[in-house]
């Protein structure tokens, strides 16, 4: 159904978390070999081989690891994903992801890490133990492929020094790294402990200052539809864009222009698809959104930010054709 409703609103692309563990073993990752295969002409599906759970640490920890190991070797699988700060202790959290990058790098696929959903200042952010793996692994050098950081809340409490730390260090060893925004999973589960209900501060990841001020780069995505962690809101990408003026306080074209490109060419270049081009030459396989009755005053990018159309407005063209 999600595919469906995807590509009904204009995706093109989309990255799948199946979660591996003692639990499911692989019969999500099975599903989801299925679903790419009869999805290939409509959209490009991109699955990512996911640990939720503890890989080093706790009871299952061992057999989680195992399970994910056997799972990363399939073909059909694009993406190493894990979520460090569920483990039991910090060493167990840098073990986690120095696992996932080397793991990565071993097999040929993007890594994609769940950190630091928090809101706790007095906690230590891993992401200085990722950055720092990635350079000592020399990952530059021995992967064309892309490292994805998602909700990263913590990032939120940065001062503007922490920022310009992380940016520099980003930069000068040239890490192909893209920050994800996903604000409706963030602003409903990512809260400070030990606050009164009265008191309680929300935070996600500032993209559009991340982009602008700090010269890294960041997209906004969908993280959940309809279950226990985002109970609200749907798969619609010009949505959340829109959503994100109110939280981003960017009411100007050029910042609706930024959040379309966030969901839309920036997101497929942090996949490591390639950017899309706006530009369509006669013979080229053309992947776009094609938005009906601009008639009703949209006539601007930033208009389908700021009012996004119906889906029964919008068509999708993949690989050139007509998708439906």
């Amino acid at each position: 159904m999600l595919l469906d409703e995807s590509v009904n609103y204009g995706v093109t692309a989309i990255r799948a978390f199946v979660e591996v563990d003692a639990t499911v073993h692989h019969l999500c990752l099975e599903a989801a070999v299925q679903l790419k295969e009869e999805w290939r002409e409509r959209c490009h599906v991109q699955i990512v081989c996911f640990a939720q759970d503890p890989i080093f640490s706790g009871p299952q920890g061992d057999e989680n690891r195992s399970l994910m190991e056997g799972a990363i070797q399939r073909a059909e699988v694009d993406v190493v994903g894990t979520t460090p700060y569920v483990e039991s202790h910090h060493d167990a959290s840098r073990q986690n992801i120095e696992w996932a990058v080397q793991t990565a790098l071993q097999s040929g696929k993007h890594v994609d890490f769940h950190l630091d959903y928090d809101l706790d200042a007095g906690k230590e952010p891993l992401i200085w133990h990722v950055v720092e793996t990635l350079k000592q692994s020399s990952w530059p050098s021995r992967t064309s492929k892309r490292v994805m950081i998602g909700h990263a809340t913590h990032l939120s409490l940065f001062s503007h020094a922490e920022w310009q730390r992380l940016a520099r260090q980003v930069t000068d060893a040239q890490l192909p790294v893209t920050f994800v925004g996903l604000p409706t999973s963030d602003i409903y589960m990512a809260s400070a402990p030990d606050r009164d209900k009265a008191d309680q501060p929300r935070g996600t990841l500032p993209i559009c200052r991340m982009i602008r001020d700090h010269g890294l780069d960041a997209v906004v995505g969908i993280n959940n539809v309809g279950n226990a962690f985002t109970p609200w809101g749907s798969c619609d990408p010009l949505a959340l864009a829109s959503l994100c003026v109110g939280l981003y306080q960017a009411g100007s074209q050029d910042d609706a222009e930024l959040l379309f490109e966030c969901v839309s060419s920036r997101a497929r270049a942090a996949m490591g698809l390639g950017a899309a081009s706006a530009t369509v030459g006669e013979g080229q396989a053309a992947e776009l959104l094609v938005v009906g009755d601009m008639r009703s005053g949209r006539a601007a990018v930033a208009d389908l930010v700021w009012n996004p159309s119906m889906a029964r407005e919008r068509s999708v063209v993949f690989r050139g054709r007509l998708s439906g």
